[in-house]
């Protein structure tokens, strides 16, 4: 996967939680640091985390793993402010990457293999979006071939990538 950039989502401030999801237990380590340590370990080219609401206890979390911080100052407008500004840090940083692969950190069943098989069914089928399906949706994670990169880049508001 090192023509695949990993970008994860985790800058909401859990609103009606009322408390940072990003920073919930899960198998004695914070949400945020399961999914990261599962995207290291699908051997991306670069793990980006978009961080915003409880940005520096989130990334309080992440010092000892090779990856990226982002802080989106804008995250209260909208998942698009963060998807914009993690593609923002991809791009200046990994310029050639011909992939990348959305996710966020709320997913406590996610593993190293969902990242690795969105990879390999784009390969095999050539489609530009590959998305997770479960419980009768698509979603999360999601593969994004370089094509959308430039829609991506131009997302506004609350809704994502979803309806783009």
């Amino acid at each position: 996967m090192q023509d695949t950039g990993i970008i994860i989502l985790a800058a909401g401030s859990s609103s009606r939680l009322g408390t940072a999801k990003q920073l919930l237990d899960y198998q004695h380590k914070p949400l945020v640091q399961h999914a990261v340590e599962q995207a290291l370990s699908s051997d991306p080219a670069c793990v980006i985390v978009v961080v915003g609401a409880d940005a520096e206890a989130v990334a309080g979390t992440l010092v000892d793993h090779d990856l990226k911080i982002c802080y989106n100052d804008d995250w209260s407008t909208g998942m698009a402010s963060s998807i914009r500004k993690g593609m923002e840090t991809l791009l200046n940083d990994h310029p050639l990457l011909t992939r990348c692969i959305f996710s966020v950190c709320d997913q406590p069943f996610l593993e190293a293999h969902h990242f690795m098989q969105l990879h390999e069914n784009q390969l095999e089928s050539q489609k530009g979006i590959i998305a997770s399906a479960y419980a009768d949706t698509l979603g999360v994670p999601v593969l994004f071939s370089n094509f959308y990169f430039p829609l991506l880049q131009q997302l506004q508001g609350d809704q994502g990538a979803k309806k783009s």
